[in-house]
């Protein structure tokens, strides 16, 4: 029986600083008592696991080394089903399960009422300011803190029955170290209740707020507020994120309007209404049952709303309290507004203990700012799976317990990325793992294309290789360097390059190769030139891993030989690829039993790789295997050859592909919670349109899209022209920094170069629906563009760009430079279409339409047959002028 165990507290504190060491049989042995244990051995490291799902999972934050460690377990620890403290020396385990204590009676002391800059407010404030209720607790972190504000009619503080018929409206905060704050918008339209109160409190009105809790009641402070006549600046400040408004709950299943309470007044009156909101999968079919994919499209259908601001917020019902997974802000652009949302970019834990059912009940709530125009969606179901998991990684399989069901066992494949997971695959990558073949450095090149390209259209097509994590990458790499010599293109078609020595025969096919020997076979066998024979015996039906063949004399062992990057092998292997092919990729089918040779060119070398990874779910085995011991690499070797032939080499490739691959960096991304203007975006400027008319005042407007040769069939243009009269105001559309200010000595004139900061904004306005309007004339959606790297927008032609320097950080909706007319074409340059030129690229200044993306994929700017006719106006009167 091991001595090897945990010693420490199996029930902290939250909050608490709790020290856990080893206890070990050898430890009370050591000749000298100031000797460190570890000296005797290899170091003790220590890592966290928690229950999710019914599976253990290892966190991958809490990895620590050392003989003695600290944890200090936070209050989110008292909402897991399990806790485990594994600490591991060479092979020996010891385990402690954990099980937190909350610190002290959860309390909220006081709430006071501030203005939006978070101070007390020294004079009256006054309707289109803020006031910020800020909430004090103690316990509490993380929970949700429900404030009400009201109009105080009564005499003295507090609350008062009087108000009840005062009530304006509830909202709510998340507390976060002790506090929470929650914001509430003055509208004039609260006035109106203000002023039934009687003449005295004409011109000061009073309000105040009341959180709940153990049902009491709990008043702030009373703030007074000018009537409508006297107004104040609102504040330009900075602020904390703006609060959420509360939705309300409905018990209707599915589809049915949800009736907001508690009542508000009646909001300044717009002449717009929202009809209806609805949730749709991506391609707007209706959701029926489980949904199961990770984008939805959210539907808003209104009237008299284009141009208005809207907020939209995705909540998961709960039986407590609605959950907030998005918050977003954007300006209606159509009567029908369609938003593509992914959801695994929205972590599952914003949905609350995920260990109340393994679905998520889904609806939308879609507000006009500034108005009570408000509309909730009906319910949709939506697997829980298909969000970004907290950033945790399967553990070992000692962690494993219990027996789960089918659908438990499955693996969740979403993992939380980190940049390097991102990453395209280099051939400097390739290069650094298995060395540099001069010879073939343009075939390993093509290689490496047909890898990216193909990851990037799976993505597209939902269907994505899970080759999408460090570890991942380093597997892969490592196997096909063992069947391919290093992706040595002469290898790609077994004994093309080299013929069977008799050692390297039985190396390579193990007791078949013995069979033949113990024979006296093997030499003849091997002899052959081509080695039909040997192969035709070594994969023929019944003498190994025959994969479908028929017997040796039937030629199959020979006609499906080992081919491409995985060496696929045998009739069977060759059939399965085809299937793959078909479901993933049908631009590339082929039937691949029938023309087994096409798996030797790089397209197919790299397709049936990937469909034997897939089909295998090596992937699966080698999200387990992080370390690099005989048996781990053992295991995943078996998955490619049961006969384990080369898991040497394989265990040289993958400690190499950990290095290149950063394996043990890898680190989910986080978006700083700092940043306030996460999550926002807006358009490059107001109300932007594609130009009509060309320079020269001709009705061209494909002329204004990205595509090639689209410009009188000779032309390519890299961005889109929105119509802009000189001088209009350009914005950061997203958070970002100032990449390069410069004046372009060609036609791009003063030049804007932001990289987008926001990126998880910015990748959630991609629409993969657009299909180009001006496809005929040669309108494109991007050209080796891959939104996972770096992103950047860039702002031509414009009159000034000096509002900012090189590496300034800027916010959302911050001006960045003016229109104009700038460009090298010569002292008398005029145009009919002043304008501003827009990209989206992951190249940034660099000419040419490589690595740049359709503008319109990502931002839904208006076309021709879109305009209304005041917009068709303004463009014909700025085309009858020529701007210099």
């Amino acid at each position: 029986m091991s001595d090897f165990k945990i010693t420490g507290n199996p029930n902290p504190v939250v909050g608490k600083e709790e020290f856990y060491t080893i206890n070990a049989f050898f430890g009370s042995l050591l000749p000298n008592p100031l000797m460190p244990k570890s000296s005797f051995g290899p170091p003790v490291s220590w890592t966290i696991h928690v229950l999710e799902n019914g599976k253990w999972r290892k966190t991958k934050e809490n990895d620590k080394t050392g003989d003695k460690v600290s944890y200090t377990f936070l209050q989110k620890s008292l909402e897991r089903k399990g806790i485990r403290i594994l600490a591991k020396r060479g092979e020996e385990v010891a385990r402690l399960d954990i099980k937190t204590q909350a610190a002290g009676s959860p309390k909220i002391d006081s709430v006071e009422l501030l203005d939006k800059s978070g101070k007390k407010p020294a004079k009256p404030l006054s309707y289109g300011q803020t006031l910020k209720a800020r909430v004090h607790c103690l316990h509490m972190e993380k929970r949700k803190v429900y404030v009400t504000l009201w109009e105080d009619d009564a005499k003295k503080g507090g609350h008062n029955t009087a108000n009840e018929k005062n009530i304006i409206e509830t909202r709510f905060g998340i507390v976060k170290n002790g506090k929470a704050d929650v914001d509430f918008p003055l509208r004039p339209s609260f006035a109106k209740i203000a002023t039934k109160a009687g003449p005295e409190k004409d011109k000061i009105h009073e309000y105040y707020v009341t959180t709940e809790f153990n049902k009491q009641k709990i008043p702030s402070n009373n703030v007074n507020v000018n009537e409508l006549e006297v107004p104040v600046a609102p504040f330009k400040g900075k602020t904390t994120t703006p609060a959420q408004t509360q939705p309300v709950k409905n018990n209707v299943p599915v589809q049915k309007p949800k009736t907001p309470t508690p009542t508000v007044p009646t909001q300044t009156k717009v002449k717009g209404v929202i009809n209806s909101v609805n949730i749709t999968d991506a391609n707007g079919n209706k959701i029926k049952g489980v949904f199961k994919e990770n984008r939805i499209k959210v539907w808003i259908n209104s009237k008299g709303l284009i141009g208005k601001e809207v907020r939209l917020k995705l909540y998961d019902e709960d039986v407590v309290s609605d959950d907030e997974l998005l918050d977003q802000k954007f300006t209606i652009q159509s009567d029908l507004h369609v938003r593509l949302v992914p959801l695994n970019t929205i972590p599952r834990s914003l949905g609350g203990d995920f260990g109340e059912g393994p679905e998520l009940e889904l609806f939308a709530y879609v507000e006009v700012l500034s108005s009570g125009v408000n509309k909730p969606s009906g319910i949709v179901n939506v697997d829980a799976t298909v969000f970004k998991p907290d950033p945790i990684e399967p553990s070992s399989s000692v962690m494993k317990q219990g027996k789960n069901d089918k659908k438990d066992e499955k693996k969740d494949d979403k993992k939380g990325k980190c940049l390097n997971c991102e990453k395209d695959i280099t051939l400097k990558n390739i290069e650094d793992i298995f060395g540099v073949y001069t010879k073939h450095k343009s075939a390993r090149q093509e290689i490496v294309k047909y890898i990216n390209e193909f990851i990037k259209l799976s993505r597209k097509k939902g269907k994505p290789i899970h080759l999408d994590t460090c570890l991942r990458k380093a597997h892969f790499f490592a196997q096909v360097g063992t069947e391919t010599l290093g992706i040595n293109p002469d290898w790609m078609v077994e004994t093309d390059a080299k013929r069977y020595t008799v050692a390297n025969c039985k190396r390579v096919f193990g007791d078949r190769a013995k069979y033949l020997e113990r024979a006296g076979l093997l030499d003849s066998y091997c002899n052959d030139n081509p080695q039909k024979r040997l192969l035709n015996y070594v994969y023929g039906k019944g003498n190994g891993f025959d994969n479908g063949n028929g017997n040796e004399a039937s030629g199959d062992g020979y006609k499906f030989r080992g081919r491409g990057l995985k060496q696929i092998t045998g009739r069977d292997n060759y059939k399965d690829a085809a299937k793959i092919l078909k479901d993933v990729f049908p631009e590339y089918f082929i039937d691949l039993e029938a023309n087994p040779d096409k798996v030797k060119e790089p397209k197919y070398a790299v397709l049936t790789a990937f469909a034997y990874w897939e089909k295998h779910e090596i992937w699966k085995v080698a999200d387990s295997l992080k370390e690099s011991t005989d048996s781990n690499i053992k295991k995943i070797r078996g998955k490619v050859n049961p006969g384990l032939a080369g898991w040497k080499e394989c265990k040289m490739h993958f400690e190499k592909g950990i290095e290149v691959f950063k394996v043990n960096q890898c680190q989910p991304t986080t978006v700083s919670e700092s940043k306030e203007d996460n999550g926002k975006w807006r358009f490059p400027i107001d109300n932007p349109m594609l130009c009509m008319y060309s320079q020269g005042g001709g009705h061209k407007p494909w002329h204004g899209s990205f595509g090639k040769n689209i410009r009188d069939g000779s032309v390519n243009h890299t961005g889109n022209d929105l119509l802009a009269k000189p001088e209009t105001k350009v914005y950061a559309c997203v958070r970002g920094e100032v990449h390069k200010i410069y004046t372009s000595s060609s036609m791009a004139g003063n030049v804007v170069v932001l990289k987008v900061l926001d990126v998880e904004t910015f990748k959630s306005m991609r629409n993969d629906s657009y299909v180009p309007k001006y496809k005929n004339k040669g309108e494109i959606l991007e050209n080796e563009f891959d939104q996972n790297a770096t992103i950047y927008l860039t702002f031509w032609h414009l009159s000034k760009n000096n509002f900012y320097k090189e590496g300034d950080e800027v916010k959302y909706n911050d001006v960045i430079g003016l229109t104009g007319i700038s460009g090298n074409n010569g002292s008398n340059f005029t145009t009919r279409n002043p304008h501003l030129h827009f990209e989206v690229s992951n190249v940034g200044s660099a000419a040419g339409l490589k690595g740049k993306c359709n503008p319109s994929v990502y931002f839904k700017f208006k076309t021709e047959d879109e305009l209304s006719q005041k917009e068709i106006d303004f463009q014909n009167k700025l085309k009858e002028k020529e701007w210099k």
